[in-house]
C-alpha cells in the first residue's frame, strides 16, 4: 500500500510539470502573472470659479469675496453653508478627490465641513475643526455618491455669527 500512495505521489508531481503549474507568488493557476491594476483615466483638475455669485446655492449664510478674491461664507443661523450646484448634474468619473483650501474659520467653537453630493442621501463628506489655514481632502470615491450625477457642493458650518473663508476648491 506504501508504494502505492508513493507511485501515486510520484505521479502526480511529473503530472504538474508538464502542465505549466507552479506555484510562485503571485502567479495565477496557469503560471502566467496576473494583469495588473487598470490605471484611472486621466483628468483635468478642475479649479471652481469661486465668485460669490456662483456660490448661491448655499442656506442660512451670505457669500461675499475679499479683497485676495477668496470666499467669505458669513452664517445667518446655524449649521449654514456656502454651496455651488451643478443644473443639469456634472458627471465627474474618473476624479477621486476635492481639495479645499480654507484660509480661516471664526468663532468660540469652530467646525466646518465639505459635503460633494447627488442628493440628501448620497454624498461624501469631511470635516474639521480649528481656527488656522487648512487643506482638507475629500475622497470622491469613499461613501453612497455617484460620481455620474453630482448636483451639489457645500462648505458648511455651525454656529451664526461663524466666518469660513475659502481660497480655493479644486477637483482632482
Amino acid at each position: 500500500m506504501k508504494k502505492i500512495i508513493a507511485t501515486i505521489a510520484t505521479l502526480l508531481a511529473l503530472s504538474m510539470a508538464f502542465v505549466g503549474c507552479n506555484t510562485h507568488a503571485g502567479d495565477d493557476t496557469n503560471g502566467s502573472k496576473p494583469d495588473p491594476a487598470p490605471e484611472a483615466p486621466a483628468v483635468t483638475p478642475i479649479e471652481c470659479d469661486m465668485t460669490a455669485e456662483k456660490w448661491g446655492w448655499g442656506y442660512n449664510s451670505s457669500v461675499e469675496n475679499n479683497a485676495d478674491g477668496n470666499l467669505v461664507i458669513t452664517l445667518k443661523g446655524g449649521y449654514g453653508a456656502g454651496s455651488f450646484g451643478y443644473d443639469p448634474a456634472k458627471d465627474l468619473t474618473g476624479y477621486t478627490k476635492m481639495v479645499v483650501e480654507i484660509v480661516s474659520v471664526t468663532g468660540a467653537d469652530p467646525w466646518y465641513q465639505v459635503v460633494v453630493q447627488t442628493d440628501n442621501d448620497h454624498k461624501v463628506t469631511k470635516d474639521a475643526k480649528g481656527t488656522d489655514a487648512n487643506t482638507l481632502e475629500v475622497d470622491l470615491t469613499s461613501g453612497t455618491l455617484d460620481l455620474t450625477n453630482v448636483k451639489q457642493v457645500s462648505i458648511q458650518g455651525k454656529t451664526e455669527g461663524d466666518v469660513i473663508v475659502v481660497k480655493s476648491v479644486t477637483l482632482k
